[in-house]
């Protein structure tokens, strides 16, 4: 009898934790999280956008302060950083205008081979090796560039355009790397078709 009692009470402390703590354990653990949202454009003019606030704030701090050097020194970062949010604004703009769904695959491999992008990438999966060695690669550019096999399974389609299109505009490299110092792949200004653009989706 007193074993069933024992028994009679674990059941019942089981079913209290099972039932009451742990899906309340479980709820402040682990709270939902939202789907994950891959508006990368989004995500930069808002960055960019919060940048121009603060400098915005430095300005007025500065001016408070009567002081004509800071004044300078935060007018100058200002006009720096709402240059920076019309060119975001501008790029994503031009990306999300990019129709990807009538892009042709067909189109895309032939613009992909002649606008020397296989001189540095490689698609196996397609049967489309990379032109150079790792070695070689390496050596020219001082990085190996990855194969683009499963690009397309790891990268949202509107970013595969945006780095196609401004690889350093899209990695958000546009300080470390200019016309004097060059990214080492270059932007895609087309293959001579008629419509960069269009050339972009077919490639993506």
């Amino acid at each position: 009898m007193r074993e069933l009692k024992i028994f009679i009470i674990v059941v019942i402390l089981t079913g209290v934790t099972y039932w009451g703590i742990e899906p309340y354990a479980h709820n402040v653990m682990h709270p939902h999280v939202g789907a994950a949202d891959y508006d990368f454009g989004a995500e930069d003019i808002n960055q960019a956008k919060s940048v121009v606030e603060a400098r915005q704030k430095a300005l007025d701090a500065a001016k408070a302060l009567n002081d004509e050097k800071k004044v300078a020194g935060a007018q100058k970062d200002l006009e720096e950083a709402q240059k920076s949010l019309e060119d975001y604004t501008a790029f994503w703009n031009d990306i999300k205008a990019i129709n990807l769904a009538k892009g042709d695959a067909t189109k895309g491999a032939e613009t992909f081979a002649n606008a020397g992008c296989a001189g540095c990438h490689g698609v196996e999966a397609a049967g489309m090796p990379t032109a150079m060695s790792a070695a070689e690669l390496s050596e020219a550019y001082g990085v190996v560039p990855p194969d683009l096999s499963n690009a397309g399974a790891i990268y949202d389609e509107h970013f595969l355009a945006a780095l196609i299109k401004d690889p350093t505009k899209a990695l958000k490299l546009t300080h470390k790397f200019n016309d004097e110092k060059p990214y080492p792949m270059p932007a895609f200004f087309g293959a001579g078709g008629e419509d960069p653009n269009a050339e972009i989706a077919d490639i993506v």
